[in-house]
C-alpha cells in the first residue's frame, strides 16, 4: 500500500472517529431520532405532536464559557459538551403515557435539565437554530415528578417515562463531547498529502533520467 494511501486512510479514519461521537446510538420502540433539522421542527405547545417520545441533537462538541448549572450537578467551564433535546408532545388531549423508554448515547451523560426554568434558561445557550422552543410564558414544559421521571442504566444511557394531560414534556441531556481538532492539524494533513504526491512524481522523473 502506498504511504499516500496510507495517509489518507488514516486522516478519513481521524474524521470518521469524530464525526461517530456526535450519535444517539440507540432507543426503544417508542422512541424517535430526527437526525436532520434542516427543515424546522417546533416544540412549542402544541407544536409538532407525535405519539413517540422524539429526541434530536441541539449542539455538539461546543466549549462551555462558563460554569453550566444542571438539575443533576454542575459542568464546569472549559468542558466540551453535546447537548440532546427529549420531547413528548402526543397527538390529542387528556392524560398519554409514553411509556417506559430508554434512550443510548455515544458519550457519557453528564448532567440533564429537566425544570421548565432551566430549559428557559439553556434554550439560547444550548437550542438549535432551527427549532422553535416554547416562550417563557408556557410554565408546563419540564418533567413535572410523580408520574415524569428519568433515571440512568449506565453512564449513558438514559430511562424516561412522561405522562402528559394535553400538554409536553421536554428535557435536555447533556453528555461529553471530543475536543475538536485544531483546523492547523487539517491543513497539516493536506500538506503532507501534498508532499507525498511531490515526492513521488520527483522519483518518477527520476526514474525516466
Amino acid at each position: 500500500m502506498s504511504s499516500r494511501r496510507k495517509l489518507g486512510m488514516l486522516l478519513g479514519g481521524m474524521f470518521f472517529t469524530l464525526s461517530a461521537n456526535a450519535a444517539v446510538t440507540g432507543y426503544t420502540s417508542g422512541v424517535e431520532n430526527i437526525p436532520d433539522l434542516s427543515g424546522g421542527y417546533d416544540v412549542t405547545h402544541p407544536g409538532t405532536e407525535n405519539d413517540k417520545v422524539v429526541v434530536f441533537q441541539e449542539k455538539y462538541s461546543f466549549q462551555l464559557d462558563s460554569d453550566l448549572v444542571t438539575d443533576s450537578g454542575t459542568i464546569g467551564a472549559g468542558t466540551y459538551i453535546g447537548s440532546y433535546l427529549v420531547n413528548y408532545s402526543p397527538v390529542g388531549t387528556g392524560p398519554r403515557s409514553s411509556g417506559l423508554q430508554e434512550i443510548s448515547f455515544s458519550d457519557e451523560i453528564l448532567g440533564v435539565i429537566y425544570t421548565t426554568s432551566g430549559l428557559n434558561a439553556t434554550d439560547g445557550l444550548l437550542g438549535h437554530d432551527n427549532v422553535s422552543y416554547p416562550t417563557g410564558t408556557y410554565n408546563w414544559r419540564g418533567l413535572e415528578g410523580g408520574a415524569d421521571t428519568v433515571t440512568f442504566v449506565d453512564a449513558t444511557v438514559a430511562q424516561i417515562l412522561n405522562t402528559v394531560n394535553n400538554g409536553v414534556d421536554q428535557m435536555r441531556v447533556i453528555t461529553a463531547a471530543p475536543v475538536p481538532l485544531p483546523a492547523a492539524v487539517w491543513m497539516f494533513g493536506a500538506g503532507l498529502l501534498g508532499l507525498v504526491g511531490f515526492a513521488r512524481r520527483s522519483a518518477k522523473k527520476a526514474a525516466v533520467v
